[in-house]
């Protein structure tokens, strides 16, 4: 269940995902760290931490979704408490829907090729 602060946002997060044809990303969301966790295929792949969304890409998309924040978001402040792996989503996407559900897309299909992780075998 999702905190009651976050379902407005997690409304609009599946109208977007919705707008993505031949994607089935089955959704689980989690409350953790004082935020929402979403997973697809079991592996996270976004955060809702206070007002904004968050997604895990790669380096290289990361960096081009700076680039159009520096562009067209002043006072937009990247930094998010996630992780180094994902990047806060700037007013000039979210405000767009071709824009984020684009990066939205690309964050599940990137998640879906990341290898699990292998679990450490105990000592007996």
């Amino acid at each position: 269940m999702v905190a009651s602060k976050y379902r407005q946002i997690q409304a609009q997060f599946e109208a977007w995902v919705g707008q993505i044809p031949d994607i089935q990303p089955d959704l689980i969301y989690k409350d953790m760290f004082g935020g929402v966790l979403i997973y697809t295929a079991g592996k996270p792949f976004a955060v809702f931490i206070d007002d904004y969304v968050a997604l895990k890409l790669p380096d290289e998309q990361r960096a081009e979704i700076l680039k159009e924040a520096a562009a067209n978001d002043p006072g937009y402040n990247p930094d998010t408490p996630v992780s180094k792996n994902y990047v806060k989503l700037p007013p000039s996407i979210v405000s767009a829907d071709e824009k984020v559900t684009y990066w939205i897309e690309d964050s599940i299909r990137y998640v879906q090729t990341l290898m699990p992780k292998k679990r450490k075998k105990r000592k007996n």
